[in-house]
């Protein structure tokens, strides 16, 4: 029992079951911002999407595997432990993937395509670039901003209508700043390991000011709602200023505080980040 349980547990981590839950969550927000989703194809989209998150984030630590296990924050992973042999992530890793890319493909080809574009920005360019320059951090940023895009497919809708537009780009600008306060949290770990990260260009100090500043910018973005076609009751507006007047002061004070309220910053940026996909999809069924 004890040792059937640590397999699950080995299984959860290698597909990052977090992550790859948020990465669900977003695919099923582009959905419901349509304002007509159908309870089948939902369950269907959460599935396939979950499939193709969790499998990407397997073969990512298959990729990454000699350099998890240099790195303190990940050296815990199942691979560095040897509770997950290498070829057995890479073929839970195949398997998963090839199963979620065959749902996507029975609820609509171009969902399809887009998840399998999002595995090669993922495992395909970020993955290997991350080792070589930090701007890998712009196909990493694509890489949140499709699911969303996934989502809004499912309807049928124009992938270029103005407000999946907006709900993308929101994701898209969001990410910079997410990745960035892991290179504050971890970066001498990160650079001991090899990857290439901003933080070992930019004074700590001045690393806080850019971040700050595009988290910022991300927030007043979401203030430019009626740019891209949307209409908002006055309540939600207020509610919106609200938590865009919170979420920067609370970054601030957490940010530019004690070293240790860094992963209180990551934290709020993060809630920051669900309260807005809430609000997308309340604003999908008005």
């Amino acid at each position: 029992m004890a040792q059937s349980l640590k397999k699950i547990n080995a299984f959860l981590k290698l597909i990052r079951l977090r992550l790859s839950l948020l990465v669900t969550f977003s695919a099923l927000t582009g959905y419901l911002f349509t304002g007509h989703p159908e309870v089948f194809s939902l369950f269907v989209l959460a599935t396939g999407v979950f499939l193709l998150a969790a499998g990407s984030s397997a073969l990512n630590q298959y990729q990454e595997r000699q350099l998890d296990a240099m790195m303190e924050r990940t050296r815990s992973r199942p691979i560095p432990l040897g509770l997950v042999q290498v070829w057995e992530a890479l073929l839970i890793a195949i398997s998963i993937i090839i199963s979620g890319v065959l749902i996507l493909w029975q609820l609509q080809t171009t969902t399809m395509l887009l998840g399998l574009l999002n595995i090669l920005l993922y495992n395909g360019l970020y993955t290997p670039l991350k080792t070589k320059t930090p701007l890998s951090i712009l196909p990493g940023a694509l890489v949140g901003a499709i699911p969303p895009l996934m989502g809004w497919s499912v309807s049928g809708e124009s992938l270029i209508h103005p407000h999946i537009l907006f709900l993308a780009s929101f994701m898209f600008l969001w990410q910079i700043p997410h990745f960035w306060l892991l290179m504050i949290m971890y970066g001498k770990d990160y650079e001991r390991a090899g990857f290439s990260t901003i933080s070992s260009h930019f004074k700590p100090t001045s690393l806080k000011i850019i971040v700050f500043a595009w988290a910022s910018t991300t927030s007043i973005f979401l203030l430019s709602f009626s740019l891209f076609g949307l209409m908002m009751p006055l309540m939600l507006i207020l509610f919106l200023f609200g938590i865009n007047l919170l979420f920067i002061l609370l970054f601030y004070r957490f940010l530019f505080g004690r070293p240790e309220n860094i992963l209180s910053a990551f934290i709020t940026i993060n809630s920051f980040m669900a309260i807005v996909l809430l609000l997308f999809v309340v604003i999908g069924f008005l």
